[in-house]
């Protein structure tokens, strides 16, 4: 670049005019200068993954879905090419589609050997399950007169203790008996726990197809919860989960293994969000944001709606009827979000103040003076009246509208005078101010109330990190599976409680049968 920012500052179209009539050659010798700059600036602008260095994860949220480029048909063959005499034409055509589909479908065939387990587990623990009733008559069976009929082995981790964290290895062998009744003579087996058929049993197609809750497993809950744990939290891919076994562990663990782990975790919390749905519908100020997702390549957003000791995420698309699903259009509490339009249903509504000071410093960053002017100006009054709002924070509360009423009509003025603005950046933000003037200024009325959306982005921050990262998710169950873990863990962070632990709590006790246990109980306040 040849023209410095503070050279681009000072210039404008009566500066370029009085050049022209008075140098005319400076006035040509800047233009040339100008025209440099502007195609640098342009060939900078243009540049994208496809013709530089530049990470694929730079593109606008908007243009990530573009379709694929449709395929290109044959041209028909020419009569010289082939004539319909010619037998081998036919051939060709059927071969050609021949090679477009598949020869066979993906994963293991059909009487194809496969691969079966090597590595011997140490047996560490033995554990014996005996029916304790009669499934005839109900009368009460002797644990002596069992028979070993069929068992399995997992394998587990234990976390010590609080005071003294161990990460150690266990293998138990776990073994189901027959027993004859001695009264009706009935053999009653004690068999392992499976998930009733639901919509989620692999024999019915739905979101969590193949990932039964069952405890006949090779991974633990424990295990299963810290594979979860890894991948979700400390941005481990599968792959790497899998070296974090063996070289750690000394377990052997197949990438179908762990996959198949970390979804039926999923199912087993899936009972977790509706919970923290019901706390958050009772708090009096939630925070609300939301932030791109791709599923598949398909362009979605990953929502937040945050409590003070609880948080929700769900991933959809950006509408109104996704959002009244999850916090309802009755929601009579506080409601801190931005200035997306999903949000302006809610009567007690908070705008964030940082999105507009973000704003007002791009204004005050531009090269056009009389729009320079409108973003300093927004910035100046800003910060008089986060001083404003700080002070009123220390005493008892109060509405400072009528004390600032003079400031405020001066800041109308100014967004009327923006709203006419010929400039599109000045424009649009002071209709957004004039259009949400109420909930931008809600605060002054209750500064008790927070000032930012800043507690909402950092719930989202983690998440958009594993995004860049994983590239978001492929499917649908995959998409629900994060957004359940996403809630489960920060939920338990919120209330210092040990997510890791929380979750080994809830897959035990659904292996079982048993109800997923309630949330970590909120902290009290020191």
């Amino acid at each position: 670049m040849q023209l410095k920012d503070h050279d681009l500052r000072q210039l404008d179209a009566d500066r370029l005019r009085q050049l022209g009539q008075r140098q005319p050659a400076a006035l040509v010798e800047l233009s040339v200068r100008l025209l440099d700059d502007l195609k640098e600036a342009r060939e900078r602008l243009n540049q994208n993954p496809d013709n530089s260095s530049v990470p694929p994860s730079s593109r606008p949220p908007w243009s990530r879905n573009e379709p694929p480029p449709a395929e290109t048909a044959d041209p028909e063959p020419s009569p010289e090419a082939a004539s319909p005499e010619d037998p081998a034409a036919p051939e060709q055509k059927s071969s050609r589609k021949k090679r477009a589909s598949p020869s066979r479908p993906p994963g293991k065939q059909k009487g194809a050997p496969g691969h079966a387990r090597t590595q011997v587990l140490a047996v560490t623990h033995t554990a014996d399950h005996y029916p304790d009733h009669c499934a005839l008559c109900a009368a009460d069976l002797p644990h002596e007169h069992g028979v070993c009929y069929t068992g399995y082995q997992d394998a587990d981790v234990t976390f010590g203790e609080p005071d003294h964290p161990a990460l150690g290895v266990v293998s138990t062998e776990h073994r189901f008996y027959a027993t004859t009744c001695p009264d009706c003579g009935h053999v009653t087996r004690c068999e392992p726990y499976r998930a009733p058929p639901t919509a989620g049993d692999p024999s019915t197609p739905g979101l969590r197809a193949g990932v039964a809750i069952a405890e006949w497993r090779l991974i633990g809950p424990a295990l299963a919860a810290l594979l979860v744990w890894l991948h979700f939290r400390m941005y481990l891919s599968v792959r790497r989960c899998q070296e974090f076994s063996g070289e750690l562990l000394g377990l052997s663990l197949s990438i179908g293994a762990i996959s198949q782990a970390i979804h039926e975790a999923a199912h087993a919390c899936e009972p977790i969000p509706q919970r923290i749905q019901q706390e958050i519908l009772q708090s009096e100020l939630l925070h609300a944001d939301e932030t791109p997702h791709y599923q598949a390549g398909e362009f979605l957003w990953l929502w937040v709606i945050a409590s003070a000791n609880a948080a929700l995420f769900f991933i959809g698309r950006r509408t109104k009827e996704l959002l009244r699903g999850h916090i309802g259009a009755e929601f009579a509490g506080w409601l801190m979000a931005d200035g997306y339009g999903a949000y302006r249903e809610y009567r007690y509504r908070l705008r964030c103040w940082a999105h507009l000071i973000r704003k007002a410093r791009a204004l005050a960053e531009t090269f056009t003076p009389h729009v320079q002017g409108y973003g300093v100006a927004l910035l100046e009054t800003f910060d008089f009246l986060i001083d404003k709002v700080y002070q009123a924070r220390e005493g008892p509360p109060q509405d400072l509208r009528p004390l600032l009423a003079e400031n405020l009509a001066r800041l109308h003025a100014l967004c009327e005078k923006m709203r006419r603005s010929q400039n599109v950046k000045a424009s649009q933000l002071g209709g957004e101010f004039l259009n949400d003037w109420n909930a931008i200024f809600q605060v002054l009325a209750h500064p008790q109330l927070p000032l930012t959306n800043n507690y909402a982005e950092r719930l989202l921050r983690h998440w958009v990190i594993l995004r860049r990262i994983g590239y978001g998710t492929r499917t649908e169950q995959g998409s629900l599976a994060l957004a359940t873990f996403a809630s489960l863990i920060e939920t338990c962070r919120l209330r210092n409680a040990s997510p890791l632990r929380y979750l080994h709590q809830v897959i035990a006790a659904r292996r079982t049968g048993l109800e997923a246990p309630p949330l970590p109980p909120v902290p009290m306040a020191a």
